[in-house]
């Protein structure tokens, strides 16, 4: 028959550190820069006369009201906006969409992760045509 002791285990009160929700510091708040592809085919936002990589973060479609096709157009050659409704689940798409497009203004953050160079966080992308 199994025997069980229950005095071998002890009790383990809860950390009293705080823990920060996020692990980067923001260099510029609501810098206005353009959606580039660099000479690696890379997708960058440039800002005056730098440009930055995108955060992991800005690809995420989730709880975007409008979404970008990417690497395709219309026979016209527009580039294709998915404008998604109030009432509709705004979950996240594969990755032929994104918030963002090339060749669009955007506005967003530069931040820096520990150990890493500087990312922009986009916010925003618009078609300026439209607005």
């Amino acid at each position: 028959m199994a025997h069980f002791v229950f005095g071998a285990f002890k009790v383990v009160e809860k950390s009293t550190r705080s823990r920060t929700t996020t692990n980067y510091e923001t260099l510029e708040k609501d810098v206005r820069g353009i959606v580039i592809k660099d000479e690696n085919n890379t997708i960058r936002v440039k800002v005056e006369d730098k440009s930055y990589p995108i955060t992991d973060d800005s690809y995420d479609c989730k709880g975007k009201k409008e979404v970008w096709l990417q690497n395709y157009r219309d026979k016209y050659g527009h580039r294709i906006r998915i404008i998604r409704r109030e009432c509709e689940d705004r979950v996240a798409m594969d990755s032929r969409y994104a918030p963002f497009a090339v060749g669009l203004p955007c506005w967003g953050d530069i931040i820096k992760k520990p150990l890493e160079s500087p990312k922009f966080k986009i916010k925003k992308c618009i078609n300026p045509n439209i607005y």
